[in-house]
């Protein structure tokens, strides 16, 4: 569930408790890091309520996982549910406008083939705003919203009903039925459906006709007794539209009586609307009272689960088009067919998405969904991490699984065993994984796809304890921290300086918090955060030669710049990726990024890590012995192209080209200590020669802000080297203004506190009487909390040399060697190259 508040539930003390968080007592603190909360629920469906076509039963159970994705730091938590959920809920503030977030996580789901359902949350603020203008405009507002995520929808394929296989249109629509009207703060939500219901049964209508008539260009003229879709009658009479004069009007009738405290028409509404108080009840007032009533009429809990139940697809429909999204074995072997048919007597699969901390014993709780067959406590498993390759042994674990647990909220239920369709928790793997993995127990199961997120950690601290003493419970918690949340990266620097890698200055802050108050319980020394660089080339380079330290043998290589969409493509294992078959790489290279047949055919390796955005490529002909330091050239490829020569950061959109080898004949002066270390100085020298230059993280920034403001803050936007790229004002709210802005992640350290103080001088200056809050103040969409909503969105080259230290680039290259304990002056070309 995104965007949405967690449920909350009001205990005997008149705290508000969070019954879907893991620990007692917990509050909703949007400074800490909580996972993804889970509960098990149990729904029984109304009698006239009509039930999808796979559905035997009105008894449903029902996985939630609720977070937060209007939080950078959350963003990942939440792609990471999308790959165990077969539905997703989005919440959406129907007062503003979609944030790019949400926008993001919508395609994520899509791409996952995750179905959506919407709840277009605040409908009361709404209503309060609107209603004494227009009650029109509370329609037009709502209409908007649906059809700005409708236009989302659409821009990810050509047909919505494309997305599931089912023949069916995920396309959000009020009749329906997939599109809640809610209100968090009052604790009320209905649909259509539920009106068309109530108004059918009460005036012996067609509920299927009704519901059509609630939604869209339906009036109707009392005299002629006629529906209409056009709303001006004769005499230039207009008539109200139906979903106005059948919802809207009557909820602000009940609204305004419940808060004048007309007792006798109170109990007369409350009696029509089927409303009882308990004792205890009668003497609320004002909102207090309209609370209580509304979520009596209009219960948010039932109608969240009624559209779950209807409208979701159960993991046995879901399975039949997610299979191929993914799997990544053949589509015909016995785990595929087992997990199409959503099979219990099948071979078992299942899918590790997050590690989840214990309060005790620093062990994790792996999140799990089972895809196929049954898993049993005490089943040995084998255990597939992400680097796994079938056939290979490397990153496979063989071992058993200790307990398998119910996650209800925040309380586990030990059971013996569970059939695949469910959301599990298992202890016992913790030690062998350490984000996310695949579990099976059958020998030729293939693993199931890797996640993909679309932040990247930019951010980089060094961390240390205050007190040496502490320094192993450090470690140990550095280790949890990793494992806890799945974009922040704990490294350890040559220097030996412990490093945490985050998302953002926020995610940053957050992680450090965890770190010390949760994992290790230490008083922690920490450094200025620095922002992470790639280096990358500008220019192809000459051909370049360097020798072995034997003399027998000889590189000869050049480099150039790859494209850009080609670099973003390989970043974002998007239409090209290092585990695609070399026929349809080599394919794909040439129909969509134009490179040559013969070099296509011949790219030896992405790097670094096998995965980066640089290439390999063997451009030589008739070289003999070549087959024999191909893994030795590769493996240097790796190490040059994760330290490069500027200052020991990633290498960026690099494309290197083996020209020619010559090798002696001796296999024993060919080996990999000669081989290695030559072409590592090859790869060094060629990016040192082709212009070299550093790209620096660019955040996509999105705020709003007072219209009377924007000189303001175009003013510290530019100040921060940023440019705005989009600005709009939403109809009917002309007062406030959505900007969105490029700003450089080195830039951004303090930039919500700079908006907020600008907002408070306006306040003092020009104080804007008809608004809630002061002039000028920065608005994160859908979120109380006074911060920015920063995402990382590309990288982009520096201008300037960077061997030039009164640039900005020189200036921080000359940083970063100076933090990694390096020479102060970037090597030259002719340190690593030779000469004939």
């Amino acid at each position: 569930m995104w965007g949405g508040p967690h449920a909350v539930v009001v205990g005997p003390d008149e705290r508000v408790l969070c019954y879907t968080l893991t620990e007692v007592d917990a509050k909703p603190d949007p400074t800490r890091i909580v996972k993804p909360p889970m509960g098990l629920l149990q729904y029984s469906a109304p009698s006239d309520i009509p039930l999808p076509p796979d559905a035997n039963s009105r008894d449903f159970w029902i996985n939630l996982l609720d977070s937060r994705p209007n939080h950078i730091h959350l963003a990942a938590d939440s792609a990471s549910s999308l790959r165990i959920s077969d539905g997703v809920i989005v919440v959406v503030d129907c007062l503003e406008c979609i944030p790019f977030q949400t926008e993001s996580l919508i395609w994520k789901a899509l791409a996952e083939r995750v179905k959506p359902v919407l709840v277009l949350n605040n409908v009361d603020r709404l209503i309060e705003l609107k209603k004494e203008e227009d009650p029109e405009e509370v329609f037009r507002t709502l209409s908007r919203s649906i059809d700005g995520l409708n236009c989302i929808i659409s821009t990810f394929v050509d047909s919505p009903s494309t997305i599931g296989g089912d023949g069916e249109s995920w396309a959000l629509s009020p009749e329906k039925g997939n599109a809640v009207f809610a209100s968090s703060r009052e604790g009320w939500a209905f649909t259509i459906g539920h009106f068309a219901r109530l108004y059918a049964s009460r005036f012996g209508l067609n509920p299927e006709q009704t519901t059509h008539r609630l939604w869209g260009e339906n009036y109707y003229d009392p005299v002629a007794r006629k529906w209409k879709t056009d709303p001006n009658g004769e005499g230039g009479k207009r008539f109200p539209r139906f979903f106005c004069q059948f919802i809207i009007e009557p909820m602000c009738r009940l609204r305004a009586t419940l808060i004048e405290g007309d007792l006798t028409k109170r109990d007369s509404m409350l009696c029509k609307i089927g409303v009882v108080l308990r004792d205890t009840e009668r003497s609320l007032t004002h909102q207090a009272l309209v609370n209580c009533v509304m979520g009596k009429w209009l219960p948010f809990s039932s109608t969240i689960l009624e559209v779950i139940a209807v409208h979701l697809p159960s993991p046995v429909v879901a399975q039949q088009y997610r299979i191929e999204s993914l799997y990544t074995g053949p589509m015909n072997d016995a785990v595929a067919e087992s997990m199409r048919a959503c099979d219990p007597n099948g071979p078992l699969l299942g899918f590790v998405s997050s590690m989840v901390p214990l309060s005790h014993g620093g062990r994790f709780l792996a999140l799990c969904r089972v895809f196929s067959g049954t898993i049993n406590s005490g089943t040995q498993v084998r255990i597939m991490g992400p680097q796994f390759v079938p056939g290979m042994k490397y990153d496979l674990f063989i071992k058993t699984v200790q307990k398998i647990v119910l996650l209800t909220g925040r309380y586990f239920e030990s059971i013996p065993s569970c059939p695949c369709g469910n959301v599990i928790g298992l202890i016992g793997i913790d030690s062998f994984l350490v984000k996310s993995g695949t579990i099976s127990d059958f020998e030729e199961a293939h693993k199931i796809k890797d996640m993909k997120f679309s932040d990247t950690p930019v951010v980089k601290v060094t961390v240390e304890p205050k007190i040496p003493a502490d320094l192993p419970r450090f470690v140990e918690g550095l280790k949890r921290l990793s494992r806890s949340d799945p974009l922040c990266q704990c490294n350890i620097e040559e220097s030996g300086d412990h490093t945490i890698s985050c998302a953002s200055e926020l995610h940053l802050e957050m992680c450090l918090h965890d770190l010390s108050e949760l994992f290790c319980s230490a008083p922690l020394r920490v450094g200025t955060p620095i922002t992470s660089i790639r280096e990358t080339i500008l220019a192809d380079s000459k051909v370049l030669l360097t020798k072995s330290p034997n003399k027998f043998n000889r590189l000869y290589m050049n480099a150039q710049p790859l494209r850009d969409d080609l670099t973003d493509a390989i970043d974002n294992r998007t239409t090209i990726n290092s585990k695609m078959e070399p026929r349809i790489l080599a394919r794909t290279l040439v129909e969509q990024f134009n490179w040559e047949q013969a070099d296509a055919r011949k790219v030896w390796c992405f790097g670094p890590e096998q995965t980066g955005p640089n290439l390999l490529v063997d451009g030589t002909k008739a070289v003999q012995y070549l087959n024999e330091i191909k893994d030795s050239v590769t493996s240097a490829f790796q190490w040059a192209m994760k330290e490069g020569p500027l200052c020991d950061e990633p290498v960026r959109g690099v494309r290197i080209n083996l020209h020619d080898v010559t090798m002696t004949c001796d296999i024993n002066r060919r080996g990999g200590g000669q081989i290695i270390p030559t072409a590592r100085r090859c790869f060094y020298g060629c990016i040192l020669s082709a212009t070299p230059a550093i790209a620096e993280p660019v955040y996509l920034v999105e705020l709003q802000c007072r219209t009377a403001t924007l000189g303001a803050v175009y003013s510290i936007i530019m100040r921060r080297r940023g440019q705005v790229i989009w600005e709009d004002q939403r109809p009917g709210w002309e007062t406030i203004t959505t900007v969105r802005a490029h700003i450089p992640v080195m830039e951004s350290f303090g930039f919500p506190s700079e908006l907020r103080s600008c907002s408070c001088r306006t306040e003092t200056t020009a104080h804007d009487d008809d608004g809630e809050g002061g002039g000028g103040m920065a608005i994160v969409e859908g979120s109380s909390c006074e911060i920015v909503t920063m995402v990382f969105d590309h990288w982009a080259v520096m201008t300037g040399d960077p061997h030039d230290t009164m640039t900005r680039c020189g200036a921080v290259v000359s940083r970063v060697r100076s933090h990694k304990c390096l020479p102060p002056s970037i090597p030259n070309v002719d340190t690593f190259v030779d000469k004939l």
